[in-house]
């Protein structure tokens, strides 16, 4: 191989070690944590009426928490996606990959997948109600915020 692909392919493990910002800490003690309803991914009823409710979600919340308190900008600023660049969070890759709920971004957000890390234990579920409704919302309006 050469420097160049050396150098790539040592960028990209980096990043996905990193888990877009996720810390050592939390990493240990959602390993060593047993699983419970939290990380099912068959929410409860009670998750169903917090989390599902679109007209209850608070926009500016959600805002704040992706812009600032969850560090979702990390990967994805404006609607992009850093590390899997087809799958961003515009409306036609939303519906594309049947991401376009409240319940599959919620669950994409508290559970995690791949370098997505998981979100359940550091926000409540007010909070990722409130994320999944500002990605839609900025889905269908071409993320002008």
């Amino acid at each position: 191989m050469n420097l160049k692909k050396i150098l790539a392919l040592i960028f990209v493990v980096t990043f996905l070690i990193s888990g877009c910002g996720r810390s050592e800490a939390t990493e240990d003690n959602q390993s060593q944590a047993p699983k419970t309803e939290e990380t099912s991914t068959t929410p409860t009823t009670e998750e169903k009426e917090v989390v599902f409710e679109r007209e209850a979600a608070n926009l500016e919340n959600g805002k704040k928490v992706f812009l600032a308190q969850a560090n979702c900008t990390q990967c994805h600023r404006g609607g992009l996606n850093t590390v899997i660049a087809n799958k961003h969070l515009g409306q036609d890759a939303l519906e594309k990959y049947n991401m376009d709920s409240m319940a599959a971004i919620a669950q994409q957000v508290r559970n995690g997948k791949n370098a997505m890390p998981a979100y359940g234990r550091r926000l409540t579920d007010e909070q990722i109600r409130d994320v999944a409704a500002y990605v839609l919302d900025q889905a269908e309006k071409g993320w002008t915020n």
